[in-house]
């Protein structure tokens, strides 16, 4: 009896230490990001960069049994021939492996005491326009072992925000042609293009014969894009659409089985090869909704009554959110 009480609590042990194991293995200390195609938000590349080289993010507890946790992303910065002014407290965004903001994994410059001496050197260093090179860090406080896994599994990437929305203008931009007036639609874009890519214009709803929503999105491309790590293995990538209200929420009316408004490039080639062409090319794409009836529908009153209510729901219609798909 004793022989077998001494299997199963050498079992228990084995398993517990097993499972200790696997959880440490689970969780890294640190994470490798190469930074060959990071973005960065509110700056135009003549005035700042984030040099291409392979970073950590890391992670500690602050002290043993604290039940606090220190993520910490140390990288560097490349002023260019353009100053900067900056609006707000610079911000990196974790990115999964899709390219989208991981929950919690957001480090905001400043809002750690380890930190807060920081914020004043980038804004001073941002000003500079002689091409230097600054190392910067960026902290997050993170309280459980379990949001600590969830970033350091999940993390691939980051996306570095300088606190303007849109890229300055440099004064042969004020000269040029005005930009085509857009509609009343915000497009969203992906976290993966934003820096990278910009939206010229958004069409208005338009409603075919069919009842079928479409909104028409023109896009411009500022710097070419990386698409090796977006594709899928065969080489396709495509951008969908979700139309939104003004609160962020789907328009479900409007939105297919499937989920997101789609384009009529059907192989997932064409907004790819947009994406690797060169700097300065554009691309207008045409995303279209459901008008909730059969695709064979051929009843005209039936289709008379889907227009009608296809154009009340696209009246909500406020944003459209962006996405890249691989599938």
């Amino acid at each position: 009896m004793k022989f077998i009480h001494h299997i199963i609590s050498t079992s228990l042990l084995l398993m517990a230490a097993a499972w200790t194991l696997q959880s440490c293995e689970q969780t890294p200390e640190s994470v490798n990001i190469d930074a060959q195609d990071i973005s960065i938000v509110g700056a135009n590349e003549k005035q700042m960069k984030v040099v291409s080289e392979i970073y950590q993010l890391t992670q500690r507890e602050t002290s043993k049994g604290s039940g606090m946790w220190i993520l910490n992303l140390r990288f560097k910065l490349n002023t260019c021939t353009e100053a900067l002014n900056t609006t707000d407290a610079p911000t990196v965004l974790l990115l999964d492996e899709a390219g989208m903001p991981i929950e919690g994994g957001t480090m905001k410059l400043g809002s750690n005491a380890m930190d807060t001496k920081s914020l004043d050197d980038f804004t001073a260093f941002a000003a500079r326009d002689d091409e230097s090179e600054q190392n910067i860090i960026f902290y997050l406080n993170v309280t459980t072992p379990e949001d600590v896994a969830k970033i350091m599994q999940q993390t691939r990437s980051f996306l570095l925000q300088v606190g303007q929305e849109e890229t300055a203008s440099t004064p042969s931009d004020s000269k040029s042609t005005p930009a085509p007036e857009k509609s009343g639609i915000q497009a969203i874009l992906p976290p993966q293009l934003q820096g990278k890519v910009e939206v010229v214009s958004v069409d208005d709803v338009s409603i075919d014969e069919n009842a079928y929503p479409t909104i028409s999105v023109t896009f411009k491309l500022l710097q070419t894009v990386n698409t090796a790590p977006l594709a899928s293995q065969y080489g396709q990538l495509w951008i969908v659409g979700v139309a939104q209200d003004a609160s962020g929420r789907d328009i479900t009316a409007l939105l297919p089985n499937y989920k997101q408004w789609r384009t009529d490039d059907s192989d997932g080639t064409e907004f790819k090869q947009f994406l690797e062409d060169t700097a300065g090319s554009t691309i207008t794409m045409h995303f279209t909704g459901d008008n909730g009836l059969d695709p064979l529908e051929s009843d005209e009153s039936k289709i008379s009554a889907a227009r009608q209510r296809v154009s009340e729901a696209a009246e909500q219609i406020a944003k459209f959110k962006l996405k890249l798909e691989a599938d």
